[in-house]
């Protein structure tokens, strides 16, 4: 079993299937009762649905009596990689496509398959896409979509040389300062 946050899940396997070693991070010896994932290994995986909450080139997702189905696609590729689809409220099946089986050994694309962002928020969690630097034992994250450039951003800072512009005037919710605050009313 796992847990990510307050949520906890087991994975069954009924193909021949290796996960991402990171996953180990999150085992638990928890007896509680969770969530539980099928997964399946299929040839091929076919978007049926024609109707969808969204829409975009690496993800369609549909929802029918506030159940999700994810269509996870890498841009590109004319089929998923994988389907997420909820049965219940503690049951999921997922289906990988036999042609990218391999790849799961990635976090990103095995985690993402589990739609962790939707399950934890039940517990008044969240999950932050983002990359972080420590100031004074202060960590500040950089939120952003995929490809914004927020990683590329933090490895060229110098946290000596960087300066935090406060656009209101609200107090920062760290304890440490920076050795410069500029200040503006925009």
């Amino acid at each position: 079993m796992y847990q990510v946050g307050n949520f906890i899940f087991k994975l069954n396997f009924h193909d021949e299937f290796v996960i991402p070693e990171n996953l180990s991070l999150f085992k638990t010896d928890s007896n509680s009762d969770c969530y539980h994932y099928d997964i399946y290994v299929k040839e091929n995986i076919d978007i049926t649905e024609d109707s969808f909450i969204l829409s975009k080139n690496n993800i369609k997702i549909c929802k029918k009596n506030n159940l999700e189905k994810r269509y996870v696609i890498i841009p590109g590729d004319v089929h998923p990689y994988g389907m997420s689809e909820e049965i219940d409220d503690n049951h999921s099946i997922i289906y990988i496509h036999k042609k990218y089986v391999p790849m799961m050994i990635y976090d990103t694309m095995f985690v993402s398959l589990l739609c962790l962002e939707r399950k934890v928020q039940n517990f008044n969690q969240y999950i932050l896409h983002s990359s972080y630097m420590m100031i004074h034992d202060q960590a500040i994250l950089f939120t952003a979509p995929s490809g914004t450039g927020k990683s590329t951003s933090l490895r060229n800072f110098d946290k000596d040389e960087v300066c935090l512009i406060k656009t209101i005037g609200k107090p920062l919710p760290f304890r440490g300062g920076f050795t410069e605050t500029l200040k503006t009313d925009r």
